[in-house]
């Protein structure tokens, strides 16, 4: 069995049995990240390629998967976030940033643990 094969392998398991496949996109983006690994290592080193680099390359075409569940080799694929919550405040979004109003005055938040909110 070839690289070829392996990639075969794993976006048939994607597609069957990963219950992201159609939230993050199908095969209208699943395949061309398929097409771009095979070329990825056709490009490199033909059809042997080490284990390392062959995890580097499907995680740099996999990556817009945002699921905490899923790791590819020692990759992790879920940019996380923090959750901020306020029981006193209402806080709401517009196009200049996040707000409350005290009273009749509106606030923005500036940041939260001198980082952007």
């Amino acid at each position: 069995m070839g690289v070829g094969s392996d990639v075969e392998y794993l976006f048939s398991l994607l597609k069957f049995g990963y219950s992201g496949y159609e939230f993050f996109g199908g095969d209208s983006i699943f395949i061309p990240a398929k097409e771009n690994i095979l070329w990825s290592v056709i490009a490199l080193d033909g059809d042997d390629v080490c284990v390392d680099k062959f995890l580097d390359i499907i995680y740099s075409e996999l990556n817009f998967i945002q699921d905490a569940h899923f790791d590819i080799g020692n990759y992790n694929l879920c940019n996380y976030t923090k959750y901020y919550s306020s029981r006193k405040f209402t806080f709401h979004k517009d196009g200049i940033g996040f707000y409350t109003i005290i009273g009749d005055e509106l606030f923005y938040l500036k940041n939260i643990n001198d980082k952007e909110p």
